[in-house]
């Protein structure tokens, strides 16, 4: 080994054995950062099952209502809080609907994708309906684990996990859906029938077509027209 290679790998933090084997500090191990819930809080809901489910020693039961609900996107449950630190968690695919509901912006309504038809229909999951007409604005939410890329003997990139939440858009006529690329183009494609009012709208407004507030008030204009 050079003897520059030798000074630069002890100024790093290692030692060198006598038979030129290098040996490094053990470091701080990787963490998963981010959140696997939609919302990490609980909030008051409701929630109508596919089947009736029942509880040892409670009876039979279709919904629930006034219950703490909160979603794990990851794990893809719906989590019920029975109690203090009781959480009970039902599959994805059990749940035809829920809501929840806030203090001070109402109620967040969530159907399961099953629910739908068309080929643009995700594999699992809800989605959260956010404008309800002849034309349905529908936000699906996601999350997937963003991996770790450290590389040890460079001293580069990150150790630790990270969940990345994802929302995409889809619009429903009746229960047929079809995705929504964000984009003027795309939303005046779907909207080709009111296509004169839909552009004026577009120039006055400038939505941001990746808002769910923007894209919210476009599909009331339209279906209003």
């Amino acid at each position: 080994m050079l003897e520059t290679t030798r000074d630069q790998i002890n100024r790093e933090g290692f030692r060198i054995q006598q038979n030129n084997t290098v040996f490094g500090f053990k470091g701080e191990p990787g963490k998963r950062l981010g959140t696997n819930y939609l919302d990490t809080a609980w909030h008051s809901g409701q929630v109508t099952f596919y089947r009736t489910i029942q509880a040892p020693g409670a009876p039979p039961l279709d919904s629930l209502d006034q219950v703490a609900v909160r979603l794990d996107l990851l794990a893809g449950e719906v989590e019920f809080l029975a109690g203090y630190k009781d959480v009970r968690a039902v599959k994805a695919d059990q749940v035809k609907e829920f809501s929840v509901r806030y203090p001070d912006a109402g109620n967040r309504r969530f159907v399961n994708v099953r629910e739908y038809a068309g080929k643009a229909v995700p594999v699992r999951g809800f989605f959260e309906k956010l404008v309800d007409g002849k034309l349905s604005l529908l936000a699906h939410h996601s999350i997937f684990v963003k991996k770790a890329n450290y590389n040890p003997a460079l001293n580069v990139g990150t150790k630790d996990d990270e969940l990345v939440k994802r929302t995409e858009w889809y619009l429903a006529t009746g229960q047929e859906v079809q995705k929504l690329s964000p984009g003027r183009r795309a939303v005046l494609e779907v909207m080709a029938d009111k296509r004169p009012q839909i552009e004026a709208y577009l120039k006055t407004a400038n939505p941001d077509y990746r808002s769910a507030a923007d894209l919210a008030k476009l599909v009331r204009y339209y279906n209003n027209l």
